[in-house]
Parts: C-alpha cells; structure tokens; sequence
C-alpha cells in the first residue's frame, strides 16, 4: 500500500467523517438522550479525534498487521493516550468537556475509561488489517489532478471550520452558557449551532444591505448620465437655433443685396434703352432684334466714367 502525506490526510478526513457519525447517530439509541447530537466540536460533521487516531494507529503500528494481540494493545494505549490529552487540553482552552466517563468503572478522572478502550483495541485491528486496505485501494484508482483538488479542498474547508469554530467556542468563557452538565457536548453543539446561525443571518443582512447600496449607487449614476445627457441635447439644440438663426438672417441679407443689384440692373438697362431709342435707326433696329438685351458689367464701369 502506498502511504503519503495526502493519503494520511484523505483517511484523516474520512474516518472523521465516519466517527462522526457513528457517535452522532449513537445518541439516539442513548437512553438517557434518545435523539441526534451533533457530537462534533467543528462546524462540520467530523470529528478530528476518530481521524488523529486512525492516522497514528496507522503510522506507528501499521507495522503490526500480522501481529494481531500486539495491534490490539497498542491501540488500546495509542487511542486511551490520545483521547485522555485531548480531553485534558480542550477542557482547559474552553473551559468545557465534550465527553466524561466519571460514572462509568475503571476511568481515568472521567477522561478515559476500559469501557471505551476496549472497542478502541478492536477498532485498531479493523482500521490497519481491513479498512485501510480497502480505502487506500479506492484513493488509488481515482487520478491524481482529482485527487489533489479532492485534498486541498477538504484541507481549506476543514481549516476555515477549525478557526471559525475556535473563535466561537473559546467566547464560551465570556457567556452565561449553561455547561454544568458532565458531557457538555449538546450544550456545545447547540451553542455553536446558535452563534454560526447568527453570523449566517447577519452575513446575509450585510450582503442585502451593499447589494441595495449597489443598486442605490448604480441608479443614481444612471440618473446622473441621463442629465447630463439631457443637458448635452438642450446645449445642441440651443447651438442648432443660434445657428440656424444666424444663417437665416445671412440669406436674408443675401437676399436683400441681390434684389437690390437687380433692380439697379434693371434701371441701368431701361435707361440704356432709352438712349438707344433717341438714336438712329440701326439703334432702334439693334434694340427690336435683341429685346433681352442686358449690359454687362464692364460696359456699365464705361458708361459710369463718361459720365463722370
């Protein structure tokens, strides 16, 4: 069997899994409960001790599969040893028990007791001669990008969970929560359960709050583009008419000028005419044969110099 970091890891998270569970499940059938406990001190529904467990059980006494009274001692002693220390650490971070075995005979100030190592034992025997087999042969056939995302995934979630639920439980010690009971674990559970719905309900009311301040922002840009678009149509408007002004009064003037060049056209050629009435014969012969006679320009500049 081939045994890595992230093969540790993966059965890490996969008898957490499992251990959760089992001891959540196991709740029901509890007499003294008689309904589902979160058991878990995550968020999450693992539990990190059922994983540490089978990762030293695994690592430190693997090389026991063949010896099976041997596999089943040392891991009556590696769990007994590991679930005493956890309990020992846990109630002095949080000032709370997850578990305690003090009615139960042959304990260890409540932390272990030979009722649980027992199963602990056997557990082992499973865990290394059957159930690691199984599992690290189905890790194997699955490849190994999927692999990789399989374990950073689970490692980011499990390590979010880890110190949002810290942060949580460790603001235990600044509660009037009510943990006087020997197992605190529901207590815990609901506690944990009450705050994380809570941060859930305020995320969600500060995601609704900067969606409608976003939408606030975002309407009162549109109204401000569509004045100043407005305003840029009344400014053109203003431009085209001035224009259109300043152009109508040009032709106007135009107009005006060349009726009146016309009309001087008009008189220079009448008089003319009568000129050439008084005069000769070809003149008034010149005159029939050419009725639209007009003068051109230069010879109206001589006539206005003999004048003169």
């Amino acid at each position: 069997m081939n045994y890595n970091l992230e093969t540790y890891f993966l059965l890490f998270m996969i008898y957490s899994i499992l251990g959760w569970c089992m001891e959540s499940i196991k709740m029901i059938f509890n007499k003294n409960v008689g309904h589902f406990v979160d058991r878990g001190f995550l968020i999450g529904p693992y539990l990190p001790i059922y994983g540490s467990g089978v990762v030293a059980i695994t690592f430190l006494l693997g090389k026991y599969s063949n010896d099976i009274p041997a596999l089943f001692w040392l891991s009556m002693i590696t769990c007994g040893i590991l679930e005493y220390f956890t309990s020992f650490f846990m109630e002095k971070l949080f000032n709370a028990r997850w578990w305690d075995y003090s009615i139960r005979k042959f304990n260890i100030n409540g932390r272990i007791c030979l009722e649980t190592l027992i199963p602990f034992g056997i557990a082992g025997v499973i865990t290394v001669c059957f159930t690691n087999p199984f599992f690290v042969n189905l890790l194997d056939k699955i490849p190994d990008l999927v692999l990789h995302i399989i374990s950073i995934t689970s490692f980011v979630i499990i390590l979010i969970d880890s110190i949002i639920s810290f942060i949580i439980i460790a603001g235990l010690k600044n509660t009037e929560a009510d943990l006087s009971s020997a197992d605190d674990t529901e207590n815990i559970s609901k506690y944990v359960q009450e705050v994380t719905e809570d941060m859930a309900m305020q995320i969600e009311s500060d995601v609704r709050k900067n969606h409608r301040k976003r939408k606030i922002r975002r309407q009162r840009k549109f109204i401000h583009m569509k004045v100043r678009a407005n305003k840029q149509i009344r400014e053109s408007q203003i431009k085209s008419q001035k224009l259109h002004a300043r152009i109508t009064k040009d032709l106007q003037e135009l107009n005006e000028r060349l009726e009146k060049r016309k009309l001087e056209n008009e008189n220079l050629t009448n008089k003319i005419k009568e000129s050439f009435s008084n005069k000769s014969f070809l003149h008034k012969r010149l005159m029939d044969a050419f009725p639209t006679f007009e003068i051109t320009d230069k010879l109206k500049e001589k006539i206005k110099n003999k004048k003169n």
